[in-house]
């Protein structure tokens, strides 16, 4: 459908958007290399374009300690949303420390992203039994509609070192077809070294690695 779009109109912003996204969270960068210089062309001052799609590139390329900039200032500006979670999880990522600085957006304006971002938050402090409660029928099938946030949840599982809850949400990931097989393979993944000696996770990098290689 995407590929239909731009054949018809090349600068189309939101065609654009989300073709670098979907390639770029499964591991395609060199696919839309020319893609981001478009959407500039198109939105320069799109916060998408500045702060949004590097961050995730880097993100998601295992590049994490260099998404962190980006997903700050993305948070800072726009409170309540997609950063609420990506700025700390970075962080914790990339320097085993949760921010102080996170900001908290008017409760009718957060979205499951902030809520995410509690649980991990709780997770890291220790209090398991309380972030189990903020998982909420209503936020598990929210995270469960898209691979990428399923992939971020099992993210917030693999740097506390629970093992079971990754592994359930990476397969969650992988079965709604997350396939970035480079990262999956890498050691810079939490994922992979919290579960790369199971065989759970052979086969869930080998389902990755073949739907990788036809995107």
């Amino acid at each position: 459908h995407l590929s239909k779009v731009l054949k018809i109109n090349p600068n189309h912003f939101e065609a654009l958007f989300w073709s670098y996204a979907i390639y770029t969270l499964n591991g395609k960068n060199e696919v839309v290399e020319d893609t981001l210089r478009q959407m500039e062309n198109c939105e320069p001052l799109s916060p998408l374009v500045k702060q949004m799609l590097p961050g995730i590139k880097r993100f998601w390329s295992g590049r994490v300690k260099e998404s962190v900039p980006f997903f700050k200032e993305g948070q800072a500006k726009e409170p309540g949303g997609f950063y609420d979670l990506l700025y700390p999880l970075s962080l914790v990522i990339s320097e085993n420390v949760i921010p102080s600085d996170v900001r908290e957006a008017p409760t009718d304006q957060r979205s499951f992203f902030t809520t995410m971002y509690h649980v991990l938050d709780l997770l890291y402090n220790g209090k398991v039994e309380e972030a189990n409660e903020l998982m909420t029928t209503d936020l598990c099938d929210f995270i469960k509609s898209d691979f990428s946030y399923a992939h971020m949840q099992a993210l917030i599982f693999a740097v506390n070192n629970m093992k079971e809850k990754t592994l359930e949400w990476l397969t969650y990931a992988v079965d709604m077809g997350f396939c970035n097989y480079p990262l999956m393979n890498s050691p810079k993944d939490p994922i992979n070294r919290l579960l790369k000696d199971t065989i759970e996770y052979q086969d869930l990098l080998d389902r990755a690695k073949q739907r990788w290689k036809a995107l």
